[in-house]
Formats: C-alpha cells, structure tokens, sequence
C-alpha cells in the first residue's frame, strides 16, 4: 500500500494525490506514476502519449458544402475523423471580409450556418481555420440554401 502517489509530467510534479488533470495538445507527453509507501520504498511506471501531429490534423475531414435546410443531409460543419484528434481542435469561422462568425473547441464543433447572433449565413464562401496545438489548417466551406 501506498503512503503517497504522484504524477511527473513533462518534468513537472503533480501535487501528492492528483488523480486527474487536463493539458493542452502539443504533441508527446511523457508521464511517470510514482507510488511511495516510505523514503525507501518507491515504485514507478513510465508511459509517453501523443505525438499527433500535422499529418494527423490533415487526416480529419472537413466539409466542403453545407446546406442548413434542416432536412438532417449536410446541415452542419462538424469535423470527422481522428475523434481524440477532434476533441483537442479549434475551428474558427470568417465570412468573406474576414469578421469571425463562429468559434468551436472539442466537443461544441458544430456549425448550423449561423453568427453568434443566430442570423442564418447567406449562401457563399467561408473561410475556416482549424487548430490543434501549434498546428493549423485552413480551408473554405461554401453555405448553400
């Protein structure tokens, strides 16, 4: 039995007990799980996650068209594949002049054709920009109705 447990992250010490916590993306991770029953009695494990990187960004699917109609066929901008990949993006969308109309992270990437404002978009080209980490990717979205 452990007297106490802790985590080194990226070379960083957790406070004794941290049992969950949440990083941002950026590529590897290396993490140690210490567990210390005394002074002289120490045990750990060692594991490094992640190590995701452009190629995988560019391996989500983005849309090309939507058509927010309601009739539940293409009616959204949502990004498909690498889910865990999904969980950690950005996406930020611009009309043509460049004014930022939505902005989703993780799991509220979902785009209805609509401003913050809940104005319907007109038909025509947006510009997206999707980030995870230091990654980015761009690309457009034409909205048709």
């Amino acid at each position: 039995n452990a007297d106490s447990t802790y985590w080194i992250i990226d070379g960083q010490r957790t406070r004794e007990g941290e049992t969950s916590f949440t990083l941002p993306y950026r590529g590897n991770t290396s993490f140690t799980y210490w567990a210390v029953n005394s002074e002289t009695c120490k045990d750990s494990a060692n594991i490094t996650i992640g190590d995701t990187s452009l190629s995988e960004l560019l391996t989500l699917e983005f849309p090309s068209v939507i058509t927010p109609n309601g009739d539940g066929i293409n009616d959204y901008f949502e990004l498909k594949g690498n889910s865990d990949l999904a969980y950690c993006a950005e996406v930020q969308i611009f009309n043509r002049w460049g004014n930022l109309i939505f902005e989703g992270t993780a799991n509220e990437i979902r785009w209805d054709g609509k401003t913050f404002s809940g104005e319907e978009v007109p038909p025509g080209t947006y510009y997206f920009t999707a980030t995870v980490g230091n990654q980015q990717k761009r690309g457009s979205i034409t909205v048709l109705k």
